[in-house]
Parts: structure tokens; sequence; C-alpha cells
């Protein structure tokens, strides 16, 4: 049974989540996309040699693609799109002509894989995802292709991602969820020398803490006064609004 603390928890996760996750996803679109994974060890080890990590592109005018068009997905296509990206995205319960006006090029997932250098997922875990990204996913994708998954750990097939980083067959991987956590320290994905994996810290900083406070606060207050929830993780037990 959920307790209180988990249920406002898992509000005000909801409430943030679209603010602080593209701190993370930015953290590991740069830093996989200049090689600092490789970078600071070589640089560690007393090796003084740039050109050992050529090439290495920026990221204007390169392709991203966003896998989940809700509101965490509609806040990184706009941040992405700063930095001079063209961005695409699938989502098939969000019209094309809404992807459109959110600046995205609608896509399929097949033409998203193949097509991107860059691949977020923004999914709810659900039947419908569990493994959406798996071997034959994976093949779809470039051998520059990055993958940052900041979403839940059992979207994508790790025995798939594993293979797949191990044999080259994609460049990089960020990664701030697993499908087990904490993780088995053996496990290879640790292991990896193209892979950034934090543990499920992306929607962390002292100011989103606070925050996160100050919401679900808010939303109990909401509550008590009878109005509805803005952010409901249960909305399904809400009374439907009559339209005209």
């Amino acid at each position: 049974m959920q307790t209180i603390h988990d249920l406002a928890r898992r509000v005000g996760r909801r409430l943030l989540a679209a603010l602080v996750v593209f701190g993370v996803l930015s953290t590991f679109s740069l830093a996989l996309a200049r090689k600092l994974h490789k970078i600071l060890p070589s640089t560690r080890a007393g090796e003084w040699n740039w050109r050992k990590f050529r090439a290495i592109e920026g990221l204007d005018g390169r392709v991203a693609g966003i896998i989940g068009f809700g509101n965490i997905g509609r806040q990184v296509a706009k941040r992405l799109q700063a930095f001079q990206m063209h961005v695409k995205a699938y989502d098939p319960y969000v019209p094309p002509e809404s992807l459109h006006r959110l600046g995205a090029e609608p896509a399929t997932l097949e033409d998203l894989l193949s097509s991107c250098d860059i691949i977020v997922i923004s999914v709810p875990l659900t039947k419908e995802t569990r493994h959406l990204i798996g071997k034959r996913e994976l093949a779809m994708m470039s051998k520059s292709s990055i993958l940052v998954n900041t979403s839940r750990g059992s979207v994508i097939d790790q025995d798939a991602l594993v293979a797949a980083l191990q044999n080259r067959e994609i460049g990089a991987a960020g990664l701030d969820v697993l499908p087990t956590e904490p993780p088995d320290p053996s496990d290879p994905i640790l292991r990896l020398d193209n892979v950034i994996v934090t543990p499920h810290i992306g929607w962390y900083s002292e100011q989103s803490s606070l925050r996160l406070q100050e919401n679900v606060a808010l939303e109990a207050e909401r509550i008590l006064k009878g109005q509805t929830p803005k952010h409901p993780v249960n909305p399904q037990v809400l009374p439907k609004r009559k339209t005209l």
C-alpha cells in the first residue's frame, strides 16, 4: 500500500520533471557528443593528445529525436532547438499537426531511430513501452548515435543495449535510470567506456527539492479547499468534466 509520503513524492516529481530533466539530458548530450567520457580518463592518465578523439561534432545542425511528446518531451524539444538542432518526435498519441505546431517533425519510430544523431526517451513505463527499444530498434541506429534515457530503465532491453554498446553498433548512451536500481555492482553496463550512468538523480537539485515541497503543499491546499488538483497521479478517480 502506498503511503502519503509515496504519493507526495510522485506528485512532486510529476510537477518538477519537465523543469529539471533537461539538466541531465543536456549534460548527457553535450558530454557524450564532446566525448568527455573518453577524454577525462585519458587526461587523468597523463595523456595530452586531442587528436586521438577526432572527430567531434557540435550539436548545431544535428538531428535530435524525442520518443514520447508529452509535457517533458515538449520542454526538451524547445531547449534542443536552442542548440540549433532539428527535432523529430514520435508519439502515436499526439496528432501530427500538434507536433508541427510545437516545432517538431512527426516521425515513425523507425524513421526517428535511423535518422537521428541524439535520441531521447521520454515515455512512462507501461505494457506498451516495456522494451520499446530492443535489439531490432538498436540495429536501426547509426554507429555514432547517442541514446539518452531519463524515463524508466525497462523501456530499454538492457541486455540488447549492452551488446550494442560493446560491439560499437551505436556510439554512446547516457542513462539516469536502469531496470534494477540500485544495479548489481557486477552489472556490465557499469563497466562500459561509452556509457554515462547516474543514480536516478535527474530530478534533483537544491532548488528543485525546495520546489517539490512547495508544490506538494499547494496541491494539498487545493484538495482541502475542495478544488481539483492540477497534477493528479490517479486522474481516473476525478469526476469527468462535461463538455458543450
